[in-house]
């Protein structure tokens, strides 16, 4: 598991910044940084977000 650093931003400003990374995923030129940066953001991606999950290296949720 990812050990968060603080982030200084409102969820507003987080979701805006995750749709953006989004981008960058799909248009397959995110860099190291900004991976950096979506792991670090991660504790604001949506439980059903698969693709910005994946990005970020969080673990799957096995419900049994």
């Amino acid at each position: 598991m990812f050990k968060h650093m603080e982030v200084n931003m409102t969820n507003k400003q987080a979701k805006e910044r995750l749709e953006y990374l989004r981008g960058e995923i799909l248009a397959e030129r995110i860099s190291y940084g900004e991976l950096d940066e979506l792991k670090e953001l991660s504790i604001f991606i949506e439980e059903n977000d698969t693709l910005l999950l994946e990005w970020a290296g969080v673990p799957e949720k096995i419900n049994y």
